[in-house]
């Protein structure tokens, strides 16, 4: 018997026997927890250690071999968070990680085997993906910032791997077209990409990509291979989308929007831009109802939420997201809308019995007066006026009986909080007898 050790460059040699881990009885492979540079500070990519077998009466096995640690680590950054047949740009990025060999390593990649380890109904060769120009390796030289684009080098990754799952695509000869794949010094990111779907294909299947035990291998190397982020998580097609539009309903802006299907979707945010500003949430599906998702559902399902917190004249952007059981966001940007707030008919015409005057002095600092006149049958009618800023968030309120003939509210250019309202537009939503008219008002500080 012997056990394993490793010795960098002939310094203290570790002791590994214990150290084996399995896959399937036959292959073994080093615990490579026990390589990390926590454990061997000094033991960093491109390293040269010495590999030996040692007897269990101290002496030397003949076999022996210097090999360079490679380090392999896998990213979920700009993963694809839905899958689509005969993809474009960044789309269908399912995986993506960094080889580094350290520098002047000479390194070649020459194997790699990738399977879909999605935790339910995976996606599978040949029903799903298809087996031939289903799943693609990508490639580039390493600079820190590279993202991928889907016009790198590429090399396809075939199906059938023998004895493998039927969630498995790669290839035992992995080639740039004249030998295996250079390792550049400053390491190369390696990208695999769901190429070609098969008719068996649904909104269902999830996708979950990670490298295959005992699935990649370079020409000389003792790899450390960190899966923990591969693939990110399980990839289905949470939201079908098909049509988002906004109208103007008695007095409100109203959403509606039509979802063909659904996927673990719990709910939907609402975001809203006024006037060219930048978009902020503004519903949430935790606290309304009406925002609330199918979680899983191939039924085709409409949706109406009102925006009441809008002002006459101003301009508003809507963006609608769906939010999964991972809490996942997807900003349906491609869907944004734009609409002009109005007026609604009761509010055009005039009341029986209410008119607003004007508000004077307008711009004004530090405070104005909001005029606006009631006949004989509405004497001693509860009025309220609701100040708004330009968002059309309530800033504050005032509240009276009305008298016949002209009646005068003053706004000191303070907020409901007790502080001074900023510079700025804001509007005056005076209510009489349940008839609303709005003015609008400009503070000068």
């Amino acid at each position: 018997s012997a056990s394993v050790y490793l010795d960098m460059n002939g310094s203290t040699a570790y002791e590994y026997s214990s150290s084996w881990a399995h896959d399937d009885g036959s292959n073994k492979h080093l615990n490579t927890s026990n390589l990390s540079s926590s454990n061997h500070s000094n033991w960093a990519a491109g390293v040269l250690i010495d590999f030996y077998l040692k007897l269990n009466d101290g002496t030397k096995a003949t076999y022996n071999d210097r090999l360079r640690i490679i380090d392999i680590t896998t990213s979920t950054s700009g993963l694809a968070t839905s899958i689509v047949d005969n993809p474009s740009g960044s789309q269908n990025l399912v995986m993506s990680f960094k080889i580094d060999a350290g520098s002047g390593a000479s390194e070649e990649l020459d194997r790699l085997w990738v399977t879909n380890i999605a935790s339910s109904n995976p996606a599978q060769e040949g029903d799903d993906i298809t087996s031939d120009g289903g799943i693609y390796l990508y490639w580039e030289t390493a600079t820190g910032s590279e993202s991928f684009a889907g016009t790198e080098s590429s090399f396809n990754l075939n199906g059938n791997s023998g004895s493998a799952t039927d969630e498995t695509w790669g290839h035992d000869a992995v080639t740039d077209g004249s030998g295996g794949i250079d390792i550049p010094d400053a390491g190369l990111r390696c990208y695999i990409v769901v190429q070609d779907l098969a008719s068996g294909y649904t909104s269902t299947n999830n996708v979950k990509f990670a490298i295959l035990i005992d699935g990649i291998s370079m020409n000389n190397g003792l790899m450390r291979i960190d899966q923990s982020a591969s693939g990110g998580s399980d990839v289905s097609l949470p939201v079908i989308l098909t049509s988002f539009e906004a109208s103007n309903k008695k007095g409100a802006v109203e959403l509606a929007w039509v979802t063909e299907s659904e996927i673990d979707n719990l709910g939907f945010l609402i975001e809203r831009a006024v006037g060219g500003s930048a978009f902020e949430e503004i519903a949430n599906f935790k606290f309304d109802e009406a925002l609330r998702g199918q979680g899983s559902t191939t039924a085709r399902t409409e949706y109406v939420w009102a925006d009441k917190q809008v002002v006459p004249g101003i301009v508003y952007e809507y963006v609608l997201a769906d939010v999964d059981i991972n809490q996942k966001v997807v900003r349906h940007t491609d869907n944004k809308v734009r609409i002009k707030a109005e007026l609604n008919n009761e509010q055009v015409g005039i009341a029986a019995g209410f008119k607003l005057a004007n508000v004077a002095p307008n711009p004004f600092n530090p405070s104005t007066e909001i005029h606006f006149a009631v006949n004989d049958d509405l004497a001693n009618s509860p009025y309220s006026i609701v100040i708004l800023d330009i968002t059309g968030r309530e800033v504050q309120k005032l509240s009276g009986l009305a008298t016949s003939g002209i009646n005068v509210a003053q706004w000191n250019g303070h907020l409901s909080t007790g502080n001074l309202a900023t510079s700025g537009i804001y509007f005056a939503r005076i209510n009489v007898n349940n008839v609303s008219q709005v003015v609008k008002m400009t503070l000068m500080r």
